[in-house]
């Protein structure tokens, strides 16, 4: 995977009803944010049309490490509840 094939594919990522949106949790990290960005690009180059998506604002060290690829990666301040989602570098402690 080279930085090109990343570009190439954060300036077109797939739309429509069935994309799995890959995200991880509500405060994202530099892991949390690599996490969805990996796995919605290894979904997808497995068939399984993908998109990483960052719930808030990008964060400033993970801008930084992404360069110039960080405004093409897509940001939310809500997601679609009736949307597929995949999470990565999630969990939830059990009550």
């Amino acid at each position: 995977m080279t930085e090109s094939a990343l570009k190439q594919y954060l300036n077109t990522l797939p739309t429509g009803e069935n994309v799995l949106m890959v995200t991880g949790h509500l405060a994202p990290d530099t892991d949390a944010v690599v996490s969805a960005l990996f796995e919605a690009w290894r979904l997808t180059l497995g068939g399984t049309p993908a998109v990483p998506l960052v719930q808030g604002a990008l964060p400033r060290e993970t801008a930084w490490l992404l360069g110039s690829l960080a405004s093409a990666v897509p940001t939310a301040v809500a997601i679609d509840p009736a949307r597929h989602l995949v999470l990565t570098d999630h969990h939830d402690v059990a009550a």
